[in-house]
């Protein structure tokens, strides 16, 4: 990701929602700075690889789903009605899915969601290879 990109990718989070992207880098930053390795997917990590994607969510890959979900928990955040192992901010009503590391979400699927590997990286997106792979699996 170059600078411009991150220019670009910043127009764009105001265009979705300021709120989303601000969710979006609290929860990198609580769970990076908590040892917990995370990886941005969906719209945002489209947006972030410079092409326009409206989103209302933010999706992150996790190595351990039941961990950072109780993690997010203890710090102040909403379980989800809808979705069995996501949070929502309280305040900005921003769903936070977490996605299974080395995993796939459906028995059709071919392609594992990557594996997060550095513990403080913040905002860090899935990148376009397998973003692509993984939108052409599901």
């Amino acid at each position: 990701m170059n600078a411009r990109t991150l220019i670009e990718a910043l127009n764009l989070w105001e265009a979705t929602g300021s709120d989303v992207a601000h969710v979006a880098r609290e929860v990198s930053e609580l769970l990076a700075h908590n040892g917990i390795p995370n990886l941005l997917a969906g719209g945002l990590a489209v947006q972030l690889h410079g092409y326009p994607r409206m989103t209302v969510g933010v999706d992150f890959i996790v190595p351990d789903v039941q961990k950072a979900h109780e993690f997010l928990l203890s710090k102040g955040y909403a379980p989800s009605c809808k979705r069995m192992l996501a949070v929502v901010d309280r305040n900005k009503k921003v769903t936070v899915d977490l996605l299974p590391a080395g995993q796939c979400l459906q028995r059709k699927c071919q392609v594992p969601f990557p594996v997060p590997t550095d513990a403080s990286a913040v905002l860090l997106p899935v990148s376009l290879e397998e973003l692509i792979s993984l939108k052409l699996d599901s």
